[in-house]
């Protein structure tokens, strides 16, 4: 379920890239996977990386039901000293994640829909943010995004640590 939340959020994402960059005013941007490139040029950037940082439970809300909360870490590497572009694909952003959560409930797992929020947390801007852009220069962000999921207890399945 976690890799398919992830696609449903990522492969959204992706498409609304397209939209955003035939404006013109932005160029194409990269979105991948957290470690899913080891290097990085100016060519890639701008950049967006998304990855699962925390879960929290409880796993037994109720007799019938898990809360999980899932929250993901979203890095935009703009790759320009201007603040101008890093501001614009963050509005971006926001608006991204407030349709996603107005449209949760087309996400069906196992004829589920376990997504009962998204959420946009919060933001920080900064130049040459290191771990972000890989030592190239100029405004990044690390964003962070809440997937409130009501899961029923059949898909919650005890695996066996030797079927790993």
């Amino acid at each position: 379920m976690l890799n398919d939340i992830y696609e449903f959020i990522m492969s959204d994402l992706r498409n609304s890239c397209r939209d955003l960059f035939k404006t013109g005013n932005i160029p194409s941007m990269n979105a991948v996977r957290f470690n899913e490139k080891r290097g990085i040029s100016n060519a890639d950037l701008p950049e967006l990386q998304m990855g699962l940082v925390n879960i929290t439970g409880p796993l037994t809300a109720s007799s019938s039901h898990a809360k999980i909360v899932l929250v993901y870490d979203i890095r935009i590497a703009s790759g320009q000293l201007n603040q101008r572009l890093i501001n614009d694909l963050l509005w971006w952003l926001i608006t991204r994640v407030q349709y996603l959560s107005m449209n949760r409930g087309i996400f069906v797992y196992q004829d589920v829909r376990p997504i009962t929020a998204i959420n946009f947390s919060d933001a920080s801007v900064g130049l040459s943010n290191v771990e972000a852009t890989r030592n190239v220069e100029g405004f990044s962000s690390l964003a962070k995004i809440r997937v409130d999921l009501h899961v029923p207890n059949s898909l919650i399945i005890p695996v066996a640590c030797d079927n790993v």
